[in-house]
């Protein structure tokens, strides 16, 4: 295999606040340095990547009934970061993978904004084709803003086509999903990565598509909340106010985040054959911008606004820079506050969250902690120009000047 599952690693744990951080390693294999929230146990059983790419390569191209093409879609894969961590030898998998094929840098589109880049690449068409400008749609009539599904697409996608051609296709995690369909690799991602990796891999060797599509954003994630850590110096000249134990603690997000995608394409790797061909692709990059405003919901204003909300009910402690959370008593129904956060807006009636997610939908995960009943990410994209344009956030029938609510 291009990578193992391994029981023998020897992991060390550490803790800062409410985040555990495991430090994964076995002799032979890239040592992996893994996140999760305060709750869940340690894996027992770890997706180790040889740190050697000639033992990789010798494995890999070698499957029989493989897939003609594998595509790995990995979300604000930064060129400068693929670069470095290439160099010093932490991404063996890519090395393997590039030492058969190539890699350019291409010019993206649609303002970088990921829901039209990644639909104009599953399309091969443009916004003004294919329907998709951004993350949310508005009703022309009422205004009101809703999240843009699969249904909102106007072209066939990759896969589409292919199953068109009586191909087998197994489409993953992907942006914008089409409703009702099983994705064993996506339920497991709510556990661990290294668990999903493996449920990936076994899954084209159960199935044996022709065509595979799958789609991870941890490099984005991570780089929008974490990038801070990765290069604290440019925060500091621009007077960031960095917290030194934090940075120390989280200083591997990015890097492991790229560790990760080489774990997926281990596992691509793994299952390919001689006519295989992978496609990894990106939609962006990213880059320092400590000239942005480092934002964060004022906890005492948030705390009141969830008091509002009834008995049982009240604000969880900060998750990041752009995710807050209510806990709520198991007992007690949330689905009310957080239809209230879902209508909260900024000036010009744009969402002040992007996502509000609940107990009870289908696929809601907590974060490892049962108590938190609502998770919402704050819209980042439109909040820089809100600060410009000043006036009122608009929650639960209160208008709050933006500068108290932040």
């Amino acid at each position: 295999m291009s990578g193992e599952s391994i029981t023998g690693a020897l992991a060390t744990v550490s803790a800062y606040r409410d985040t555990v951080r495991y430090r994964v390693s076995a002799p032979g294999y890239v040592t992996q340095t893994l996140y999760a929230l305060r709750g869940p146990s340690a894996p027992r059983e770890y997706y180790l990547v040889p740190i050697d790419a000639d033992r990789i390569r010798a494995r890999a191209w070698t499957q029989p009934d493989a897939p003609r093409l594998i595509q790995l879609q990995f979300d604000g894969m930064t060129s400068a970061v693929f670069e470095r961590l290439l160099a010093e030898g932490q991404l063996p998998a890519f090395r393997a993978l590039l030492d058969r094929g190539t890699h350019s840098m291409f010019a993206s589109c649609c303002g970088l904004l990921s829901a039209p880049v990644w639909t104009t690449i599953n399309t091969g068409l443009g916004p003004e084709e294919h329907g998709i400008d951004d993350f949310l749609k508005q009703n022309p009539i009422t205004g009101e803003a809703s999240e843009v599904t699969a249904a909102d697409i106007r072209a066939p996608r990759l896969w589409d086509m292919a199953q068109s051609q009586g191909l087998r296709t197994m489409v993953s995690s992907v942006l914008f999903p089409d409703e009702g369909v099983a994705d064993p690799v996506d339920d497991a991602r709510a556990g661990d990565a290294t668990r999903a990796v493996r449920v990936f891999r076994d899954e084209i060797r159960a199935r044996r598509p022709d065509l595979v599509v799958f789609y991870d954003t941890v490099a984005d994630s991570k780089g929008h909340q974490w990038w801070k850590a990765y290069e604290p110096e440019i925060f500091r000249r621009r007077n960031w106010p960095l917290n030194p134990e934090s940075i120390a603690f989280h200083a591997e997000e990015i890097p492991q985040a790229y560790r990760e995608l080489d774990m997926w394409t281990a596992a691509a790797l793994a299952v390919s054959g001689p006519q295989t061909v992978i496609m990894v692709l990106s939609d962006h990059g990213h880059e320092a911008a400590p000239g942005l405003s480092p934002l964060r919901v004022e906890p005492a204003v948030f705390e009141e606004i969830a008091a509002g909300f009834g008995a049982g009910i009240s604000a969880c402690p900060s998750m990041g820079a752009l995710e807050l959370a209510l806990c709520a008593d198991p007992a007690v129904d949330a689905s009310a506050a957080a239809d209230t956060l879902a209508q909260a807006r900024l000036p010009g009636r744009r969402p002040l969250f992007v996502k509000v997610r609940h107990r009870g939908e289908p696929g809601y995960d907590s974060g490892g902690v049962d108590a938190r009943a609502v998770r919402v990410w704050l819209n980042a994209r439109d909040l820089a120009h809100a600060f410009d344009v000043g006036g009122n956030v608009t929650i639960a029938g209160r208008n709050i000047p933006l500068p108290d609510f932040f």
